[in-house]
């Protein structure tokens, strides 16, 4: 019987090992399975890889800078003025300077390039001229000259009457680039005004000197260089003065009537 039993007991023993497994032990070995597989996240995945490409750059262009033209110096020229105000005109083509009167130095026409003009110069001392109109007639007027200094100044006068005193003066220095006004009383010369035009020796400019009322102006090249007033003369002519080595040129002296 215990024979029996035990070969009872092996046959149970030996079922229970061939059963097929259950539904549990299934589910968890496929658990298990899929556990062992790669997540997504294990899985490498390539990272973006990105050329740089170099951006369009604006090739700078160069502006050119403005470049200043020079302008040329103008000429001097005749101011014109209406026929009938014209007080006096010379040009000395005719080879005279008419109606003027020379003190001292040396006075003469010259000709230079087919074109004539008055010289005035030294050695002696102080030559001068003036001209022999409007001493005790004119009043208010223009005084307008050529002039070209080669040494020295010039001193251009007006209202001046028959002894070169009382005038107004218009002292012209290219050395010094200075201009003046000045009263000259007789006995003593008073600054008015002054001027630093740029000015060159042994160069024609036109020069105008101008008394209206207690006005006067001094032009050189239509340009204004001084201004200033004075009551001392009402009335009297126009004339020039130098120093005694000076030398000084003249051309197209013209007088007009500043009169309204």
């Amino acid at each position: 019987m215990k024979r029996f039993s035990c070969i009872f007991l092996i046959i149970l023993a030996l079922s229970a090992c061939s059963t097929e497994p259950s539904d549990s032990s299934v589910n968890t070995a496929i658990a298990n399975t899929e556990a062992a597989k790669p997540s997504d996240t294990q899985i490498p995945i390539p990272t973006d890889t990105y050329t740089l490409v170099p951006t369009d750059t604006a090739t700078p262009t160069v502006t050119p800078t403005s470049t200043h033209t020079p302008t040329k110096t103008p000429t001097a020229t005749i101011t014109p003025i209406p026929t009938d105000s014209i007080l006096y005109f010379e040009d000395f083509e005719d080879g005279k300077a008419d109606k003027w009167d020379h003190f001292l130095g040396r006075w003469s026409v010259a000709n230079e390039a087919g074109n004539n003009y008055w010289v005035g110069k030294g050695p002696s001392m102080l030559p001068n001229a003036k001209l022999r109109l409007g001493q005790s007639t004119w009043t208010d007027y223009a005084f307008e000259s050529r002039i070209r200094i080669i040494t020295g100044t010039v001193n251009l006068t007006l209202r001046r009457d028959d002894t070169r005193t009382p005038n107004y003066t218009a002292h012209i220095n290219p050395d010094e680039n200075l201009v003046y006004l000045w009263v000259f009383d007789g006995m003593h010369l008073k600054t008015i005004s002054s001027g630093s035009p740029s000015l060159k020796a042994n160069q024609w400019y036109m020069v105008r000197f101008e008394v209206k009322g207690h006005d006067l102006k001094l032009f050189i090249d239509d340009e204004l260089v001084t201004s200033g007033t004075d009551t001392l003369i009402d009335i009297g002519g126009v004339g020039y003065y130098m120093g005694g080595s000076d030398e000084v040129h003249f051309d197209d002296v013209k007088v007009w009537s500043l009169i309204d």
